[in-house]
């Protein structure tokens, strides 16, 4: 697994790789909780899973989980997953995308944070 973050237009963005599977799901939210703690005055976190080969049930509730928090502290995330990519079939298999926000692309994700201001 791969991840890189940064900050665009004021929203970290985290680009994920490779597989989120039971034995990689743990460096994956302390990666995720690392990026959000170094960038707390961001307006939101954008997950791109579009690098995402493998997405396991781990995973899912990691991504969940994260959801779950953000909303609670105000701190909105956004998930990018393309059409046809194994990201998108996971989560909509899983109908994730009834608990958050799933786009196709980054600019969907930047517009989608942009419009809670």
């Amino acid at each position: 697994m791969i991840m890189v973050s940064s900050c665009i237009e004021g929203h970290l963005v985290v680009r994920v790789g490779g597989r989120i599977a039971v034995d990689t799901v743990y460096p994956f939210a302390e990666t995720l909780g690392a990026a959000a703690s170094s960038a707390p005055y961001t307006d939101g976190m954008i997950i791109d899973l579009t690098g995402v080969r493998s997405l396991g049930a781990h995973g899912l509730g990691v991504l969940t989980k994260a959801a779950g928090h953000g909303r609670d502290v105000g701190y909105p995330l956004v998930l990018v997953a393309p059409p046809g990519s194994t990201a998108a079939h996971t989560l909509e298999l899983a109908a994730t995308d009834h608990v958050l926000p799933v786009v196709e692309s980054l600019d969907d994700a930047h517009a989608v944070l942009g419009q809670r201001h």
